[in-house]
């Protein structure tokens, strides 16, 4: 029987939840003080998953980069090759809070959205 650790982040807790393994079957689950925390290791376990944070670069010389998020999170393990699709995207202003960057990334039906506005100014130049 295997054991894994996981610290969960839910809360402020950081309950240790330990898991016993056998072969792919979760034996046991312990250490977790709510419903939330076991959910989240169970979770963590079988499928990492985080919200990617990144920028993308702009058009702007004044303003070169461009923050976001995936609007959910994404398997842990596409972490890597979603920043290289980024990595080859540039965006124009204007940018909304919110907008879609990137639709669908690594078809996961997950969009990778501007956390910041990006106007133009008054005068109509970026």
């Amino acid at each position: 029987m295997e054991k894994n650790e996981i610290i969960c982040l839910i809360c402020p807790l950081a309950c240790n939840i330990e898991l016993k393994v056998a072969g792919e079957n979760i034996v046991d689950i312990t250490g977790f003080q709510c419903k939330k925390g076991k959910e989240y290791a169970l979770q963590e376990y079988k499928s990492p998953q985080r919200v990617l944070t990144a920028t993308v670069r702009t058009t702007d010389k004044t303003r070169p980069l461009l923050p976001l998020k995936t609007a959910d999170p994404v398997p842990k393990k596409l972490l890597i090759p979603c920043m290289k699709i980024l990595a080859g995207k540039e965006v124009s202003p204007p940018v909304t809070i919110g907008q879609v960057i990137v639709e669908n990334i690594m078809d996961t039906g997950i969009n990778v959205v501007a956390t910041r506005e990006f106007p133009t100014d008054n005068l109509g130049n970026t």
